[in-house]
């Protein structure tokens, strides 16, 4: 799955209980939607611009082995995030 994030924003000052961003999710070269975290805590927001990726972007992350087994697609996108803050 070639799931990536591009224009990556964490706000620290903002950031509580999670970290709070902003970020464009891209699959391959198209751009399928936006997520967010307001940083209280809480999931993360997505607003899809494709439907089908979305469904296929979830289907691939229950499949993954991951710590939790609940919101798979946002501990995914927290650890693209951690990277992201990094570089």
């Amino acid at each position: 799955m070639n799931l990536r994030l591009e224009n990556v924003r964490v706000a620290e000052r903002l950031s509580q209980e999670t970290t709070a961003f902003t970020a464009t999710v891209c699959l391959g070269d198209a751009v399928v939607g936006f997520v967010r975290n307001d940083g209280s805590g809480g999931s993360h927001s997505y607003h899809w611009l494709d439907r089908r990726a979305e469904a296929e972007l979830r289907a691939w992350a229950n499949k993954r082995p991951l710590p939790f087994d609940f919101e798979r697609l946002d501990q995914i996108i927290d650890g693209l995030v951690a990277k992201e803050a990094v570089t």
